[in-house]
């Protein structure tokens, strides 16, 4: 029995052996993948024929390199990592083996595509040819071309290649520089140059239409009216135009047009005119006008204003620091007011800005709702405001108010000129009502600043305020003068 043991413990190393064989051979193979090298190989091309390539090796560790041909290129040297080819031909392969310190080797190949000519003319350029001006994402595009490897797109100035330089479509913007017209070329490009002539598609470029000039036609209409024309100067860019009215009661004939006319019912009420010139990219600026029932109309005469005053029925003319406020004939502008015949303080209609004549006179139209009779006041930056003495009757179409003589003013209120005019009070600078120290102050101070331009303080719209303002102002101060009205 012992002996049958013994034997058994005897047995048990050859069994181990073939499992110790295994583990040896694994360990054996982990140092030659160890150890392997992985070459690998590429190349400058493509090239044109007669070019020169480079070729390169940079998968191992090597420490020589041995490369060959398929054809016949001329090696600058054989046994360098990256030498120098000429000669190669189209399809050419180049093999390299590589060796370690350690003798292990490997190779790898790499093909040479050459060409012997540039590309064809590319085909036609895909996109069209009509854009707006600051669109965006605008793409143009064209097939491949055999043998082209990229592709140069050129676009006129003013309009940015977003994306897509180097391939066979490009998105583009058109910025607000682009010329009117322009040309869009792409070349086919290989290793022996550009294709030769480029391909080329025209740009034109619609910009909006520009804004729209002054509309022509009354500003006044009288209820009831119709084929009242209005126009507007041809707009640049233009194919059509819109007209719109924000009033009611209003048709618009021949709208499309630079020319329309506009019918008003009855009822028609005040609104604003507009127009616009349109083409395909959109809408321009509008231009507009301001239209007011106007059945009436108010002249006012001999509003002669005491700082303006030059003689003779006449006024200057308001400057600023250099030239007249206004247009020639403009003395300066007014305000006109109709106050309510039996509670004065209660204003009915007012309009400011009318421009007063440098003879005195001043046409207002009146909206027709108003056929009552009122006080008229007339307001000047600087002057005592001024009231009719009885209320005037606008019953008529055509409506006449004078202030030429005290009976013609409430409280007689005007002042009597060295040439015998009568003529409505200056001074009132601060607009309180009255010439007194509240007008006093800002006179004098602007007058010692040396204040110049269109300003309430110079009395006597020279431009300046100066010792002439201050005359005026003292003097009417003394007599208490101030507004008198109902």
């Amino acid at each position: 029995m012992e002996e049958a043991k013994c034997l058994k413990r005897k047995a048990m190393p050859g069994r181990l052996a073939p499992i110790i064989s295994l583990i040896i051979l694994m360990l054996m193979l982990d140092v030659y993948y160890l150890n392997a090298q992985v070459a690998s190989a590429s190349n400058s091309g493509p090239i044109c024929t007669g070019g020169t390539v480079t070729l390169y090796e940079t998968g191992g560790s090597a420490v020589t390199w041995l490369w060959s041909s398929s054809g016949a290129a001329v090696f600058n040297d054989r046994n360098l990592q990256s030498p120098v080819v000429t000669g190669a031909v189209n399809g050419e392969i180049f093999t390299v083996q590589i060796t370690d310190a350690g003798g292990n080797t490997a190779s790898a190949s790499t093909t040479v595509t050459v060409y012997s000519a540039v590309p064809s003319r590319p085909g036609l350029v895909n996109g069209d040819e009509s854009q707006c001006v600051n669109a965006t994402g605008v793409i143009y595009s064209i097939a491949p071309v055999t043998n082209a490897t990229t592709y140069l797109w050129e676009v006129p100035a003013g309009v940015e290649i977003a994306s897509g330089q180097g391939t066979l479509s490009i998105t583009v913007n058109i910025g607000p520089a682009a010329p009117a017209t322009g040309t869009i070329r792409v070349y086919a490009v290989n290793a022996c140059g550009p294709s030769t002539p480029a391909r080329s598609k025209e740009l034109n470029v619609t910009r909006l239409p520009e804004a729209a000039g002054p509309i022509t036609g009354s500003a006044t209409f009288t209820p009831g009216s119709a084929g009242v024309p209005y126009s507007v100067s041809p707009v640049t860019g233009a194919v059509s135009y819109s007209w719109s009215y924000t009033g009611t009661g209003v048709t618009i004939h021949g709208n499309g047009t630079a020319n329309v006319t506009v019918d008003f019912s009855a009822d028609a009420t005040a609104g604003r005119l507009s127009v616009i010139g349109i083409n395909s990219c959109g809408e321009g600026s509008p231009s507009s006008l301001e239209l007011a029932v106007a059945a009436k109309t108010l002249h006012l005469s001999s509003v002669i204003l005491e700082g303006l005053y030059s003689g003779a029925g006449t006024m200057r003319q308001a400057r600023n620091e250099s030239s007249p406020q206004y247009a020639t004939g403009v003395a300066d502008h007014i305000t006109v007011e109709l106050h309510d015949a039996t509670i004065y303080s209660t204003i009915v209609w007012s309009l400011p800005d009318v421009p007063l004549s440098t003879s005195g006179t001043a046409e207002i139209n009146i909206p027709a709702v108003h056929g009552g009779s009122y006080y008229v006041t007339v307001r000047h930056r600087n002057s005592i405001a001024t009231t009719t003495a009885l209320p005037v009757s606008f019953a008529g179409s055509i409506i006449s108010c004078s202030f030429a003589l005290p009976s013609d003013v409430y409280g007689g209120n005007l002042k009597l000129s060295a040439d015998s005019r009568y003529l409505i009070f200056g001074g009132d600078a601060s607009q309180d009502g009255s010439v007194d120290t509240g007008d006093y102050t800002p006179v004098v101070n602007d007058a010692t600043r040396y204040i110049r331009g269109y300003i309430y303080t110079d009395i006597d719209g020279n431009g300046s305020v100066d010792t002439g303002d201050y005359s005026i102002m003292v003097n009417n101060a003394s007599r208490y003068v101030r507004t008198i009205h109902p």
